[in-house]
């Protein structure tokens, strides 16, 4: 139980870093947005032979992260929950790539390339995703989602998901309190229960939901209305993208 309410402490903590007063916090929601795809886009093109081309994005980060005053450990740390994928994915590539090449004078096999190129872009693709989080409000994603015709349906699915991970958690934490009352001896839920533990918390949360989502229909909600307080994007908005652009396509090109 104290797992899941630190999980959710810290789920709660990066939608907290968002309020926070920075040169980061301060910039348009849509260019954050951009600038975090453009960076994931050129992290993930990134060929395991140019290999010094990693540091350098991971400097750029380094100094997004300094500028927008978030912790830099708690945002690497966090990037770590996509570290087990991305260690099965390059133990693949170890078994199946043998080819061995000279990587600046040194022999190396593709397949050890392959592996360390592959946990470096989960950390830092994962590490721009966090920090568009942390310095973003999700209401401010979410309208900037919606300016730029998603469709509705889609932008609903994403805020209900979000919003509700909290209501899930906390029916999971009463559930695992009630059983604990009935079972004071037991550390945890005990294999043999699982199952019904489980299905009751898909039905209480099946439950829940509706009533959720009944509560908003009552009030009116409508996700093409309540998104429509987005930023405007105005001119020096331009002029950071393309310099954030200039110092992307020089780090592919000259590295």
């Amino acid at each position: 139980m104290n797992k899941l309410k630190g999980s959710l402490l810290k789920f709660g903590y990066i939608e907290k870093l968002a309020n926070g007063d920075s040169l980061i916090h301060r910039l348009n929601p849509l260019l954050k947005i951009i600038l975090a795809l453009m960076y994931i886009i050129f992290v993930i093109s990134t060929s395991c032979l140019d290999f010094f081309e990693l540091p350098l994005y991971s400097i750029i980060i380094g100094i997004m992260i300094s500028l927008s005053k978030v912790s830099f450990m708690d945002l690497f740390k966090r990037s770590l929950i996509g570290l087990p994928i991305s260690l099965c994915i390059g133990f693949s590539n170890l078994l199946f790539s043998t080819t061995i090449i000279n990587f600046y004078g040194v022999n190396i096999s593709t397949g050890v390339l392959l592996f360390i190129t592959i946990i470096i872009k989960n950390i830092l693709c994962l590490m721009a995703v966090f920090l568009l989080m942390a310095t973003t409000k999700f209401d401010s994603i979410t309208c900037e989602l919606v300016h730029l015709k998603i469709p509705s349906i889609f932008v609903l699915q994403l805020v209900m998901i979000y919003r509700y991970i909290f209501v899930l958690v906390e029916e999971a934490l009463t559930m695992i309190q009630a059983y604990q009352l009935k079972n004071p001896q037991s550390k945890g839920i005990a294999f043999k229960d699982m199952g019904s533990f489980v299905g009751s918390l898909l039905v209480r949360s099946f439950e829940r939901s509706n009533e959720v989502y009944n509560a908003m229909k009552c009030r009116g909600f409508d996700v093409k209305q309540a998104y429509l307080n987005y930023v405007d994007f105005e001119i020096e908005n331009y002029f950071l993208l393309m310099m954030a652009v200039g110092v992307l396509m020089m780090v592919k090109v000259v590295f």
